[in-house]
């Protein structure tokens, strides 16, 4: 519930602040409620940002942005993985995955602009369980994979519903959350899993 509460927020906040405030929306957006006011502010832990590069020409790349204070910790850390919208690459939501960090999560993205299907999605657990399981890596076992929020935006939508209900992950996910999913071409899909439109 609380990952809910939390993508609520900073997605809400990042929708009302305009380009010019990107850096500093937090200041900006006005909350009425206890816990809502507790997350829409930054969190205390600095946050850190690494990428590794794929041969998938899609996907292109793995975007995380995590807690610094994760590398001196025992304690693993909740994911949140963000589909985009179309066209879209992760860079364009910077601001709010660096805001769910903040509040020690992993938040995770990629450059993939088609993300419809949830496949994507799919493939970024993947990736983040070998991570996870990998000594060299310096993710090794500070993920939770059995604690993954997702979330999309535009037709990420349709990706966060697609993704928990057909990917081979989808028992994973504890958490969906989508913000202005798309026309009923992209949720046609749903069909395909079991959904109706």
């Amino acid at each position: 519930m609380v990952i809910i509460v939390i993508l609520l927020i900073a997605l809400a906040a990042l929708l009302f602040v305009g380009k010019q405030k990107e850096g500093n929306y937090t200041k900006y957006t006005k909350t009425a409620g206890k816990i809502e006011k507790i997350y829409t502010a930054t969190g205390e832990d600095k946050v850190s940002y690494t990428e590794y590069k794929t041969d998938d020409e899609v996907i292109k790349k793995y975007a995380l942005w995590y807690p610094e204070k994760m590398k001196n910790s025992d304690k693993k850390c909740p994911i949140v993985i963000f589909a985009n919208g179309t066209g879209s690459k992760s860079s364009t939501y910077k601001a709010f995955l660096t805001h769910l960090a903040s509040w020690r999560f992993i938040a995770v993205g990629n450059d993939d602009e088609n993300t419809r299907t949830g496949e994507s999605l799919n493939k970024i657990i993947d990736f983040l369980i070998e991570a996870n399981s990998r000594k060299e890596s310096p993710f090794y076992q500070k993920l939770d994979p059995e604690r993954i929020g997702i979330g999309g935006h535009s037709q990420g939508g349709p990706a966060v519903f697609n993704m928990a209900g057909k990917w081979s992950n989808k028992d994973r996910i504890k958490a969906v959350y989508a913000v202005s999913p798309t026309s009923s071409y992209h949720t046609n899909v749903f069909q395909v899993v079991g959904f109706t439109t």
